[in-house]
C-alpha cells in the first residue's frame, strides 16, 4: 500500500494527471476477495504507470498541452492500460514522434498515417484536404486545442497551409467523438493538440533540404518556470517547384521536368503563456500567426474540354488568439473556458495565361476574402463517486465572411451559432462502462448579400438546427483488450456558400437548406496479442440522411438542396510490433464502401476503397534506424474539371529513410520518397510528386 500511496502523492505534481477529467489511479473495487484484491491493486498501479511513461515519452520535445483535448471519458479502464495506452472510444493517435519519423511537415499528409484517413487534393485550387471513412472536412472538422480552425464561409480549410513542427499529437474522433465538440461533427472531429513544456528547458529544431528547391526550418522552445511555463516556435517552408515523375507525358500546358506554378512559402509563429497557481487550476493563452503565398498549377491532363486556369495566391494569412482555462470549483467540479478570435485573409489573382502578366479577359479577376470568427465555449464536469463522470458544454460561435472582387463593392454574410451538449459516463462496474450524450445545434443568420447589376441586395435569411444523440458501452477484457459498441447521430448545418453562392451566375441559392443528418454503428476491439502487439480494429455503417447535393435545374443552372441519402460501410485494422528488440513493424488498413443511395449516376469521389500503410524499422546498430515504408490504394475515383469521372486505379509508393544519431540529441536524416518514380495523380491532370531526396538535421534541447 505504500507504494499506491507513492504513486498518488507523485500524481498530485504532475501535470497531465491534473488536467485530466477523470483519475489516472481508477479506484478500487469495492467486494473484492483478498487474492483479487492484490491483483486489482497490481493492475491499477501498472495501468497509471503505463499512463505515466506515455506521458512522458516525449523527452525533450516536451508534452502535450492536456487542457486542448476533447475526449469521450471512459472511466471503465479495467487492467488493460497494464499493457498498452488505450486510446479514447477507439479515436486515432497521432503522436511528434510519429510525425517527425514519416516527414509529414503538413497536416494533411501527417493525418493520412491514420487508418480511415485519405488524402484528397483539389488540384483546381491546389488545395489539400482528408477525408475521415468517407466524410469530408465540412462534416469532420478541424480544432487546435479543442477551438474550431474551418473558414466560416464553406467550411473547408487548406490542410497544407498548417504545417505540423508544433504540434503535439493529433487525436481522430471518427462517428463516436464527444458531443462537447460542438457542432458539425457529422462524421467525428480532428483535434490537434499544442506542445506543452514540462521541463525547466526544453527545445527541438531542424533543418531540410530537398528536390524542387525546398527546404525548411524550424524551432521549438520552451521552460517551466515556478508556477507559469513559456512555449514558442517558429518554422518556415519554401519550395519553387517540385520534380514530376520522368514517365510524365508532357502536354501543351505543363513540359517535362518541374512543376510550373508549384511555388509556395509558409511562415509560421507561435506562443503560449501559462499560468497554474496550484496543482488543479490552469490559464493558458495563445497566440499563432500564419503568412503563407502559392501558385495553382494548371491542369496537366489530356481532356481538351478542361478549361485550364492561371491563378495564383499572394497571399493566405491566418491570425489566431485563444485563451484556455481550467478552475476546481472543490466539490462542485470543474470549470474549463475557452475562448477565441480567428482571422483568414486571402486573395486570387487569375490571369489570361501561362504568362502571368495580364488579367484582361472576362474569366480574370482579382478576388479578396476577408473572413472572421469569435467565440467561446465553457465546460463544467464532476465525478460523483467511483463510478459517475457528468459533462456539459456551451459553445457560441459568431461566422462573418466579406468577399469582393477588385473594383467591385464589398459583399458578406454573418451567422451565429450556438450549441449545447451534456454527455454522462457511467461505470457499472471496474470493466463495464455506458458513454450517454446528447447535443443540440442552432444556427442564425442575421447577414446574407450578394452583387447584382452593380448593386448589393439582401438575401432572404434562413435558419438550421440538430439534435445530436449517442451511446456507448465499453467492455474491458481482463488483461487483454477492451471491446466497444456505439450508435451516433450526428448533423452538419449549412454552410454560407451551400446556401448563398451563385457560383459566378451558374447557381440559385437556397437558403432553406437543411442540415445533413448522419447515424453511426460501430464496434470495435483494442488490444495486444502476447507481449509484442497492440492492435485496434473496427467495423462500421453510417447512413447519410438530407444530404447536400448539387442539382440541376436547367442546362448550366444548378442549386444545392436536400435530396440525398448515402451509405459509408467498412472497416479498419491497425497494428503494431516489436517483433524483436532491434525491429519495428507498424500496419494499417482500411475498406470504406461508399454509395450513393438517392442517385446511383452520381459518384462518390476522391474516396479509395482499399488504403494501406506498411513500415518496417530496422536498428542494425546502435546509432542508425532504416526505415522502409509501403503505402496502397486502390478503388478511388475522381472528376476532371470537365466533369468527367476517372478511375484512378491501383497506387503503390515506396519510401526509405536513414537516421544517423551522430551524438546524443542530434540526428541526421536522409529520406527518399516516391522510390521507383511512379507517375501518378490523385486529382486527374494535376500529377504528384515524382522521386524527392530530402536531407535533415534535426536536434533536441
Amino acid at each position: 500500500m505504500s507504494l499506491t500511496a507513492a504513486v498518488t502523492s507523485w500524481l498530485g505534481s504532475h501535470p497531465p494527471a491534473q488536467a485530466s477529467t477523470e483519475p489516472w489511479l481508477e479506484p478500487a473495487p469495492a467486494n473484492t476477495s483478498r487474492i483479487e484484491d492484490l491483483a486489482v491493486e497490481i493492475g491499477r498501479l501498472r495501468a497509471v504507470i503505463t499512463r505515466i511513461a506515455t506521458s512522458l515519452e516525449q523527452g525533450g520535445e516536451g508534452g502535450a498541452f492536456y487542457l486542448g483535448r476533447i475526449d469521450v471519458a471512459v472511466t471503465a479502464e479495467g487492467s488493460v492500460s497494464a499493457t498498452t495506452e488505450m486510446t479514447p472510444a477507439g479515436a486515432s493517435v497521432i503522436n511528434a514522434s510519429d510525425i517527425r519519423t514519416y516527414d509529414r511537415v503538413v497536416l494533411s499528409e501527417a493525418l493520412t498515417l491514420a487508418p480511415g484517413v485519405s488524402f484528397t487534393r483539389v488540384g483546381a485550387r491546389n488545395e489539400t484536404t482528408v477525408s475521415v471513412r468517407g466524410f469530408d472536412i465540412r462534416q469532420v472538422p478541424i480544432f487546435i486545442d479543442g477551438i474550431p480552425v474551418y473558414p466560416p464561409y464553406d467550411g473547408y480549410a487548406d490542410l497544407e497551409r498548417f504545417t505540423t513542427f508544433d504540434m503535439a499529437e493529433l487525436r481522430i474522433s471518427k462517428g463516436f467523438s464527444s458531443v462537447l465538440y460542438g457542432p458539425n461533427a457529422l462524421g467525428g472531429a480532428i483535434n490537434v493538440v499544442s506542445r506543452r513544456p514540462i521541463g525547466r528547458l526544453e527545445g527541438t529544431g531542424g533543418l531540410s533540404v530537398g528536390a524542387g528547391i525546398t527546404w525548411n526550418g524550424f524551432a521549438n522552445v520552451g521552460s517551466r518556470f515556478g508556477s507559469g511555463y513559456v512555449q514558442g516556435g517558429t518554422s518556415y517552408l519554401e519550395a519553387d517547384s517540385f520534380p514530376l515523375s520522368d514517365s510524365f507525358t508532357p502536354v501543351p500546358t505543363q513540359g517535362a521536368g518541374k512543376r510550373d506554378n508549384a511555388y509556395r512559402r509558409d511562415a509560421k509563429f507561435n506562443v503560449k503563456l501559462g499560468y497554474t497557481p496550484n496543482g488543479i487550476d490552469e490559464y493558458a493563452i495563445s497566440y499563432v500567426v500564419q503568412r503563407g503565398k502559392k501558385g495553382n498549377p494548371v491542369y496537366a491532363g489530356t481532356d481538351p474540354a478542361a478549361r485550364p486556369r492561371y491563378w495564383k495566391w499572394p497571399y493566405w494569412n491566418k491570425d489566431s488568439v485563444y485563451f484556455v482555462s481550467n478552475a476546481s470549483l472543490g466539490n462542485v467540479g470543474y470549470l474549463r473556458g475557452r475562448a477565441f478570435y480567428d482571422k483568414y485573409d486571402n486573395k486570387v489573382d487569375s490571369y489570361d495565361d501561362n504568362t502571368y502578366t495580364t488579367m484582361s479577359k472576362k474569366s480574370s479577376f482579382q478576388s479578396f476574402y476577408e473572413d472572421y470568427t469569435v467565440g467561446g465555449s465553457v465546460e463544467w464536469g464532476k465525478t460523483f463517486g467511483s463510478r459517475q463522470t457528468l459533462r456539459a458544454a456551451f459553445h457560441v460561435k459568431q461566422d462573418v465572411h466579406k468577399e469582393h472582387n477588385l473594383g467591385e463593392p464589398e459583399r458578406g454574410g454573418r451567422d451565429l451559432i450556438t450549441s449545447l451538449g451534456v454527455e454522462d459516463t457511467i461505470a457499472f462496474s471496474p470493466g463495464l462502462s455506458l458513454v450517454a450524450g446528447i447535443g443540440a445545434d442552432w444556427q442564425t443568420t442575421s447577414l446574407a448579400q450578394n452583387l447584382q447589376n452593380g448593386q448589393i441586395v439582401d438575401l432572404p435569411r434562413g435558419d438550421a438546427e440538430g439534435v445530436n444523440p449517442q451511446a456507448g458501452l465499453f467492455y474491458s477484457v481482463p488483461g487483454s483488450g477492451k471491446l466497444r459498441a456505439t450508435v451516433s447521430h450526428k448533423t452538419r448545418l449549412p454552410s454560407m456558400k451551400d446556401r448563398y453562392s451563385f457560383k459566378l451566375g451558374l447557381a440559385v441559392p437556397n437558403p432553406d437548406l437543411k442540415p445533413e443528418r448522419s447515424t453511426t454503428f460501430e464496434t470495435g476491439y483494442q488490444g495486444v496479442l502476447g507481449t509484442t502487439m497492440s492492435f485496434n480494429v473496427s467495423a462500421f455503417y453510417s447512413h447519410i440522411a438530407d444530404l447536400i447535393q448539387q442539382s440541376y435545374l436547367q442546362p448550366d443552372l444548378t442549386q444545392q438542396r436536400n435530396i440525398g441519402h448515402a451509405s459509408s460501410a467498412g472497416f479498419e485494422v491497425d497494428a503494431r510490433s516489436r517483433i524483436v528488440s532491434r525491429i519495428e513493424v507498424n500496419f494499417n488498413y482500411t475498406f470504406v464502401n461508399r454509395k450513393n443511395v438517392s442517385d446511383p449516376n452520381v459518384l462518390p469521389v476522391d474516396i479509395p476503397r482499399h488504403k494501406g500503410l506498411l513500415s518496417v524499422t530496422v536498428e542494425p546498430m546502435a546509432p542508425l534506424h532504416l526505415m522502409g515504408l509501403v503505402e496502397f490504394e486502390a478503388g478511388r475515383k475522381t472528376q476532371n474539371p470537365s466533369g468527367f469521372y476517372v478511375d484512378i486505379g491501383s497506387l503503390v509508393t515506396l519510401s526509405a529513410k536513414a537516421i544517423w544519431t551522430i551524438r546524443e540529441q542530434v540526428d541526421a536524416e536522409l529520406t527518399v520518397t516516391n522510390l521507383t518514380d511512379n507517375n501518378y495523380w490523385l486529382s486527374e491532370g494535376y500529377p504528384e510528386p515524382g522521386r524527392v531526396v530530402q536531407a535533415s538535421l534535426r536536434f533536441k534541447l
